[in-house]
C-alpha cells in the first residue's frame, strides 16, 4: 500500500521487488522497536492502537459513503447481490470459495488476543473472552466494510488492472479525490501490530536456541531476543491466512476428535456449544486450506508469476518445523512451564509447582484460584 500511495502521488515512481522488500523490512523493524519497549508502554500502545483502528475504520468507511465522486454514488442492489465476476479459470462455485480470502482476513482479529495472552493477567478468562469479542466485532464491522466497498465500487476490472499494483488504493482512487484517497490509505497503513509469542515457545523449550530466545531483558523486562528472532523470521517468511487458520484450528481438531474424556474445559468456555462450534470450524478450515492454495489460472495459462506459492511458503517451514520437533524439540518440550514455587488452593492449602506439573501430566483435574480468592 505504501508503494501504491507513492505511485498515486508520483506517477514516475517505479516499484520493484527490492523496494517492496525494503519497505516490508522497515515496517517489521518499526514493529520490532515497539515490541521491545517496556511492557507498561506496550500496554498503552495496544490500548491506543485499538482506538486508532476503530476510529480509522469508521473514518474511512463513512468518508467513502459521503465523499464518493462518482454519479450515481452507489451500485444497484441487483448488481451487488446478483452478479458474480469470476476472475479465475475455475467454475463459479470454486471462485466464490476462493473469494472467501477477504472474510478470512476480516475475521483474523482473534489473532491479537492470542498473541497478548502471555502478557495479560487472568489469561484463562480474559483471552478466550477477547477472542470471541474480536471475532464478533470483526464480523460485524467487516460485513459493513464489505458492503460499503461492494456498493461504491465502479469498475472492478479497472481496479484489478491498475498500474498502482494494490487493489484497495486503486479502489480509493476510483471512488475519492486524490488527496482524500491518500489520507484514507495512510490511515489504513497505520493499523497494525506485532507479536512476541516466540518468547513463550522458547521458554517452554520448543524453539531452536530456546535458552537465548527466552531471555528477558533486565532493563525493559521484555523478551528482546525473541523480538529479534521474530524480526528475522518475518523478513524471510510470510505464511498469511493459511498458516494462521491451520495453527488456530489444530487445537480445536484435537479437542473435538482426539481428546475425549481427557478434555478439561477452562473457566471461560462455550459450554454445550463447544463441540458443535468446533466441528463447524474444523470442517470450514478443512475446506478452505486447499481452496486458498489454488492458483487463479490453470493449464497453459499457469506460469511461475501466476502460480499460488502458498503451499510452498507455508508447507516448507511447516515441514522443517515438524522435522525439528521429531528430531529434537519433542525431547525438550514437556508442556507449558510453570514459573512459580507454589499456588494457593481454595481451602488455604498450597500445591507446589512440581506437584501441579505431575498432576497435569497424569491427567488429574486441578483447580487453581488466585490468592485473593482463596
Amino acid at each position: 500500500m505504501i508503494s501504491a500511495l507513492l505511485k498515486l502521488n508520483n506517477p514516475d515512481y517505479s516499484s520493484s521487488n527490492a523496494r517492496t522488500f525494503g519497505i516490508c523490512v522497515g515496517l517489521n523493524f518499526l514493529c520490532f522497536l515497539c515490541s521491545v519497549m517496556p511492557t507498561r508502554w506496550v500496554a498503552k500502545l495496544n490500548s491506543g492502537g485499538t482506538f486508532i483502528q476503530l476510529a480509522g475504520l469508521a473514518t474511512v468507511m463513512i468518508g467513502v459513503l459521503t465523499g464518493s465522486k462518482n454519479t450515481p454514488r452507489f451500485a444497484p442492489s441487483s448488481k451487488v447481490w446478483g452478479e458474480i465476476t469470476n476472475g479465475t479459470e475455475w467454475p463459479n462455485g470454486i471462485a466464490v470459495l476462493m473469494s472467501f480470502l477477504q472474510p478470512v482476513w476480516v475475521m483474523s482479529g482473534y489473532d491479537a488476543p492470542f498473541h497478548l495472552s502471555e502478557e495479560c493477567s487472568n489469561a484463562q478468562i480474559a483471552t478466550p473472552r477477547a477472542i470471541v469479542l474480536t471475532s464478533a466485532i470483526g464480523g460485524i464491522l467487516g460485513w459493513f466494510a464489505s458492503l460499503v466497498i461492494s456498493y461504491t465500487i465502479v469498475d472492478l476490472e479497472a481496479i484489478l488492472g491498475s498500474d498502482l499494483g494494490q487493489t484497495f488504493v486503486a479502489y480509493l482512487d476510483q471512488v475519492l479525490d486524490r488527496r482524500t484517497a491518500t489520507a484514507f490509505g495512510a490511515i489504513t497503513i497505520v493499523c497494525g501490530f506485532f507479536s512476541r509469542l516466540a518468547f513463550a515457545y522458547a521458554r517452554d523449550g520448543v524453539m531452536p536456541a530456546s535458552g537465548w530466545i527466552a531471555m528477558v531483558n533486565p532493563h525493559t523486562k521484555t523478551p528482546v531476543h525473541a523480538c529479534i528472532f521474530n524480526f528475522v523470521v518475518q523478513a524471510i517468511f510470510s505464511i498469511g491466512a493459511v498458516g494462521g487458520y491451520f495453527a488456530f484450528t489444530l487445537p480445536v481438531i484435537l479437542r473435538c476428535f482426539f481428546a475425549g474424556d481427557r478434555w478439561r474445559p477452562g473457566p471461560w468456555n462455550l459450554g454445550r456449544w463447544s463441540l458443535p462450534c468446533g466441528y463447524v470450524a474444523s470442517s470450514f478450515v478443512a475446506l478452505m486450506i486447499p481452496i486458498l492454495c489454488l492458483p487463479a489460472y490453470k493449464g497453459a495459462d499457469l506460469t511461475p508469476s501466476t502460480m499460488n506459492w502458498t503451499c510452498v511458503v507455508w508447507g516448507g517451514p511447516l515441514f522443517l518445523a515438524s522435522l525439528f520437533f521429531l528430531v529434537y524439540a519433542r525431547k525438550t518440550y514437556t508442556g507449558p512451564k510453570i514459573k512459580i514455587e507454589h499456588m494457593v488452593m481454595p481451602d488455604g492449602s498450597t500445591i507446589s509447582a512440581s506437584d501441579l506439573r505431575e498432576a497435569k501430566q497424569t491427567g488429574a483435574m486441578v483447580t487453581v484460584v488466585p490468592v485473593s480468592e482463596a
